[in-house]
């Protein structure tokens, strides 16, 4: 069995317990109804009510509680809050006990509480049996719908089941279609496959012959290019040692007469030409001693050379400051005469400095050429 069949016949059986409890209830609220119908009647008779209409009221009373009985089920099938309707029926059921204990409550003596009580039970039992059917049909109304919409739930997926079966069998005959073809492909994959080897088999023969042959050339001209590239090697080595050594001499040369020039430079520049800077200085239009005219010794006077020398052996640095109360401390020479002292350090200073950069740069391209001169050589050896 199914689950949406056990579900329908779950609907089913509730549906039916429904039906027998709403017909026990109308049982009980007929009988009711027929009891109360004379007691009421007397008691309205009684009361100067006319006999054609005294029957109706006890009927229209225990009509409305029946109203109730009716629209609850409805109300509880469908998950509605029974509202009016339960007031209605607390409404009708408290008539149809005032109706039929009336005779007893205004009897002549006094109160029959007797009947009261005896005629009481008719009317209680009618709207305890309404209403225990009214709690009865809503919650049997919940269990239907739960199981109503369980039912809903289970078509529903049943349904999805079947539409998913179905798409995947469309899918099983695609797939089965999409194999053969695809068998069908392979198997013409195959014959092309081999067909294709085959040529491959017959130009890769051909190819091989005709390698064998080119080789065979191609070697016999390698041997002789071989023993041509020995020759011309030798011939090479021999030409290129004969050029190595006379440049090797001629670098050796230029090397000596730079060393010898540099020197010259050097001891040139190693002093600085005093006389020069106080002849480019004259516009002061004093003359300044010389070495030769003013000795070292004379008077406490130091030469211009004598002091530059002196300062430098004090402090050679070119980024160092001199000021004139130092150069005076240190040579003993007066204001005018430190301050051109100061300007021929710093000219002394220039000089070296341009003398350490042309000794790097020519040195620098010598070194060039030597190399150039190796480079080329290597360049021989590998031809």
């Amino acid at each position: 069995m199914t689950n949406t069949e056990r579900l329908d016949r779950e609907l089913a059986s509730l549906r039916g317990l429904v039906r027998v409890v709403s017909a026990l209830a109308w049982g009980v609220a007929l009988l009711v109804m027929v009891y109360g119908v004379p007691i009421v009647y007397r008691y309205l008779v009684h009361h100067d009510v006319p006999k054609q209409t005294a029957w109706i009221l006890s009927l229209a009373v225990d009509g409305a509680l029946a109203v109730g009985l009716v629209a609850t089920p409805i109300l509880a099938q469908h998950g509605v809050n029974s509202g009016w309707v339960g007031v209605l029926r607390w409404v009708a059921g408290f008539a149809t006990w005032a109706l039929n204990t009336a005779e007893s409550w205004f009897a002549t003596p006094g109160p029959d509480l007797g009947g009261v009580f005896s005629h009481s039970w008719g009317p209680l039992m009618m709207f305890f049996a309404v209403e225990a059917a009214a709690y009865f049909q809503r919650k049997m109304g919940d269990v239907i719908n739960r199981k109503r919409a369980a039912l809903d739930d289970n078509t529903a997926q049943h349904a999805a089941e079947v539409a998913e079966r179905n798409a995947l069998n469309d899918r099983v005959r695609k797939l089965t279609a999409e194999k053969v073809d695809a068998e069908r492909r392979e198997q013409e994959a195959v014959r092309r496959a081999a067909d294709v080897e085959a040529d491959a088999e017959r130009e890769i023969a051909s190819v091989k012959t005709h390698n064998e042959t080119v080789v065979g050339a191609l070697t016999a001209e390698r041997d002789a290019l071989t023993a041509e590239t020995l020759t011309l090697r030798t011939a090479l080595n021999n030409a290129t040692e004969a050029h190595n050594a006379a440049l090797t001499d001629t670098v050796n040369a230029l090397k000596a007469k730079h060393t010898e020039a540099m020197a010259r430079l050097r001891a040139e520049l190693s002093t600085t030409d005093l006389n020069a800077f106080r002849s480019g200085r004259g516009s002061s239009g004093r003359r300044q001693p010389s070495a030769a005219s003013t000795p070292s010794t004379g008077r406490g006077v130091i030469s211009d050379e004598d002091a530059v020398q002196k300062l430098l052996a004090h402090n050679n640095s070119p980024q160092h400051e001199w000021s004139q109360a130092e150069v005076r401390r240190v040579t003993g020479v007066g204001f005018p005469r430190a301050k051109e002292l100061i300007n021929a350090l710093a000219v002394h200073h220039r000089n070296a400095a341009a003398l350490t950069t042309t000794g790097r740069e020519t040195g620098s391209r010598v070194e060039a050429a030597v190399t150039l001169t190796d480079d080329d050589k290597e360049d021989h050896r590998v031809a």
